[in-house]
């Protein structure tokens, strides 16, 4: 079992969120989150790895979270408000590979000093006013859809 199967029984025309006025239905948030997923593993994330969510409680954490655990990752939430030197302590104490970054982290990831971050290996944002070697959220959700990674309770 895996909490990102939690989208999986709900009909396809049923509202599972609106954020910013925008509805969306469990069919569309599915196939987002089966792309995403699909794009992380792509990256060359694995079952196991850390990924830090830095966004606000909206669209963009929701279909993040679904995908990282759905990949058998960790999602690591982190405040997306944090100043850069904080953020780079939250990254460095948990060992993240990933750091997904909303809009609200932009300037907070802006000002990371990432050659001290020896386990982050890939920066995801949301906008196209990201840093020069981010890879777009965008991208990632042109991907072909990836399975959902069952976990065993005893997996942390």
């Amino acid at each position: 079992m895996n909490l990102a199967a939690i989208v999986d029984d709900h009909p396809d025309d049923a509202v599972a969120l609106i954020s910013r006025n925008k509805s969306t239905t469990y069919g569309e948030l599915r196939e987002q989150v089966a792309a995403l997923r699909g794009g992380l593993v792509g990256l060359g994330l694995e079952p196991g790895d850390r990924v830090a969510l830095a966004c606000a409680n909206n669209w963009y954490f929701v279909v993040s979270y679904l995908a990282v655990v759905g990949a058998g990752c960790i999602a690591v939430p982190v405040n997306p408000s944090a100043p850069s030197p904080e953020l780079a302590s939250y990254l460095a104490v948990t060992r993240c590979r990933a750091l997904m970054a909303g809009p609200k982290a932009r300037t907070s990831v802006a000002g990371l000093d990432r050659s001290s971050l020896a386990d982050l290996e890939f920066l995801i944002q949301s906008t196209g006013d990201s840093q020069p070697d981010a890879v777009l959220l965008d991208d990632l959700l042109g991907s072909d859809p990836a399975p959902v990674v069952d976990r065993d309770p005893d997996d942390v």
